[in-house]
């Protein structure tokens, strides 16, 4: 039996911030500069009934395809993605592809026809305030475009990761 996958990459540079710091949050203006550092992630579509989120740097979580799909098909807001994320235990790292892929499917009503694998790679240190989790929700946003062949612009990117779960 042939097991055909589909597979893109997604990269996103770090951010480092000279003046304003986290004033963006309230509205404020801030001037960023794209560090040398980047997150890469390749999305897979493949036969396997499961949804796989595999990181360098932080390990791996992986559940059952079909319950990740009923949520999608149940288009949750918020809450209930929430909700789900703590029912099945969806580890903090994870939750930042797993909530990509609810807002992905939330714009474009997109699910994946079988199973979904994500392999996370990243140069970008975390927690130390250069954008490790905007790196990490923009490839993966930018690997579902090229996976499903939906797009959308650079400012809807940035207003999905402000909604994200």
């Amino acid at each position: 039996m042939i097991t055909i996958q589909r597979s893109a990459i997604g990269t996103a540079p770090g951010k480092l911030d000279f003046l304003g710091g986290f004033s963006e949050s309230n509205g404020g203006l801030t001037l960023q500069v794209q560090t040398q550092a980047k997150t890469t992630v390749l999305a897979t579509e493949g036969s396997d009934p499961v949804l796989n989120i595999t990181s360098t740097q932080r390990g791996q979580f992986s559940t059952k395809i079909r319950a990740f799909k009923e949520l999608l098909a149940a288009n949750p807001d918020n809450l209930q993605a929430k909700q789900w994320l703590d029912d099945f235990e969806v580890p903090v790292w994870a939750r930042y592809v797993a909530a990509c892929v609810i807002i992905f499917n939330r714009e474009f009503s997109w699910t994946p026809h079988a199973g979904l694998s994500f392999a996370i790679s990243s140069d970008v240190p975390i927690g130390v305030g250069v954008g490790s989790s905007a790196a990490l929700e923009v490839a993966t946003l930018h690997a579902l475009e090229k996976l499903s062949g939906r797009y959308f612009s650079e400012r809807l990117v940035t207003k999905l990761i402000a909604s994200s779960v």
